[in-house]
């Protein structure tokens, strides 16, 4: 749907580096959800799975500056920081954001769920190795709970 929006010309022939690409595959029988009663902080954990230094922040304000005719967008925000800690940035840099979803948005995927944990046990995610012999534990997700995973 992309390239036939952005008239992208020969897309079948396409090939993405590598690096974009993934020879892992799910199966139920590689995967595991184990009790953990590990303490968790989202904050430590998006730091560590982007590499960055997160500040956590809650939305203030927000507005549209286009007007309501346009199909654009462009918000001016505003945010909140609790600590005393100072926060700057100047025109023109970028800052990334990590909204969480909607609790009832969250609530309604752990109601589609079978065999789901508690929503307020605290898990971790463990894998099979490929030579099926040992289970190590998923660096990708941190252990926590499944309403704190999908939440954030």
């Amino acid at each position: 749907a992309a390239c036939e929006l952005f008239k992208i010309r020969d897309r079948r022939n396409i090939h993405l580096p590598k690096c974009y690409t993934s020879t892992e595959s799910w199966s139920a029988e590689n995967y595991r959800l184990v009790n953990d009663n590990q303490q968790y902080d989202h904050i430590k954990a998006l730091c560590k799975m982007h590499s960055r230094s997160i500040v956590p922040m809650k939305l203030k304000f927000r507005k549209n500056l286009q007007s309501p005719k346009s199909s654009r967008t462009t918000l001016l925000v505003k945010l909140s920081y609790e600590n005393s800690q100072e926060v700057r940035f100047m025109p023109g840099e970028h800052a990334g954001l990590f909204a969480g979803n909607q609790p009832e948005l969250v609530a309604s995927v752990i109601s589609h769920l079978k065999d789901a944990p508690p929503c307020n046990q605290h898990v971790r995610l463990e894998t099979r190795n490929e030579q099926e012999s040992f289970w190590t534990i998923s660096e990708k997700i941190p252990p926590c709970s499944l309403t704190q995973a999908l939440t954030y």
